[in-house]
């Protein structure tokens, strides 16, 4: 039973919220200061605490069909980058 892998179509990606403003500098969002936090978020963007997971199989039969790292993380909706690091980490590059 092989799976038919097909190239993705152009469509745009979806427009994502951007982070939750405080109503007040004393206030806590996510164990951190508000203020902080939003410093934070300008500097380095979000702060996450935790690895992407991706399927690194479904990724490397979608690479093999032709699919580029950047298409690959469009449908798992990462980066490419993060498409490559994971099948590297994985032994499949």
């Amino acid at each position: 039973m092989s799976e038919q892998i097909t190239k993705p179509s152009t469509e745009k990606m979806e427009y994502k919220k951007p982070p939750r403003k405080a109503r007040h500098q004393d206030e806590r969002i996510d164990g951190i200061r508000a203020g902080l936090y939003e410093k934070l978020v300008k500097e380095v963007a979000h702060p996450v605490n935790r690895k992407i997971r991706i399927d690194v199989k479904l990724a490397l039969k979608m690479r093999n069909a032709g699919w580029s790292f950047r298409q690959i993380g469009k449908h798992f909706k990462v980066s490419g980058c993060t498409v490559r690091r994971r099948l590297g980490e994985a032994g499949l590059l």
